[in-house]
């Protein structure tokens, strides 16, 4: 298959087009080099293309889950009428199935004409075929944005309540099945809030199975990890493989202190993201 070489003359490992089309994500209409090396050829050849809103399946695909969600959840779906949503704004590539919940509760909100203030709240989650809520990743910094903005409440499936409710001053409602999230916005059987406990927001220290003290020799570098660990340092270690560069870089947790809540929050969100 075809393998691109460079990326705006930025050399590549010879990725295939489909990694390179995830590289173009950015502004609509900016140009982007390409030096592709094409199958069965020897000669690398340079096409200039211009980079455009990437459409990710899974948000493409949302209708076609909300409508069977909807309908096998006992609820209407108003397919009478043309629906337009606008996903504002326009020029940030939308990825990820995230989107469904929100959609759904925009469709119920019109279809029954249920009076709800949905400025205060945030919705998102991930819908199944039979109306089941499904966790999604990356909610912790969507909840700390949720909180920046002003709001106070916002609605997660039940396997991310506990990670948004790790941000403090704002209500958490876990959401199981989009009937219960119906009959909450109706106010029939209102979802309770999630409730915190000392050992569900607990940040435990994460054994590494290495400590620095139980390393032999090595003495010239290992007071070096502890200058860059003390004093917040970068540090590069060089020998010749087999001198334990890899085990003394396992070992610097263990001279490390414990993070701060703060600290903890940030590390967290990355793995969020990551899933």
């Amino acid at each position: 298959s075809d393998r691109i070489i460079k990326i705006d003359g930025e050399l590549t490992r010879g990725i295939t087009l489909i990694d390179a089309v995830k590289k173009l994500r950015g502004k609509p209409g900016t140009e982007v080099k390409l030096t592709i090396l094409r199958e069965g050829e020897s000669e690398l050849k340079e096409y200039t293309l211009k980079r455009a809103i990437i459409k990710i399946q899974s948000v493409r695909e949302a209708k076609e889950r909300i409508r069977a969600a909807l309908k096998n959840s006992g609820l209407e779906f108003p397919s009478t009428h043309h629906i337009t949503v606008n996903l504002a704004p326009a020029d940030i590539p939308k990825e990820g199935p995230s989107f469904d919940v929100p959609l759904a509760v925009a469709l119920i909100l019109n279809k029954y004409q249920i009076q709800w203030d949905s400025k205060s709240s945030l919705f998102l989650g991930e819908v199944t075929l039979d109306g089941s809520v499904q966790p999604v990743p990356g909610v912790l910094p969507i909840a700390i944005a949720t909180k920046n903005d002003g709001l106070t409440s916002i609605f997660v499936p039940l396997k991310n309540a506990p990670e948004a409710a790790l941000v403090s001053e704002l209500t958490v409602y876990p959401l199981t099945t989009l009937k219960a999230l119906f009959d909450h916005l109706k106010g029939t059987v209102l979802i309770e809030p999630y409730r915190t406990t000392e050992q569900n927001t607990s940040f435990s220290e994460i054994p590494t199975g290495h400590d620095l003290s139980l390393v032999r020799g090595q003495q010239f570098a290992k007071r070096a990890l502890e200058i860059a660990a003390s004093g917040g340092h970068n540090i590069l270690l060089s020998g010749p493989p087999g001198s334990g560069k890899t085990l003394l870089a396992r070992t610097i947790p263990t001279i490390l202190p414990p993070l701060t809540k703060k600290e903890s929050l940030e590390v967290t969100q990355l793995y969020s993201v990551a899933g």
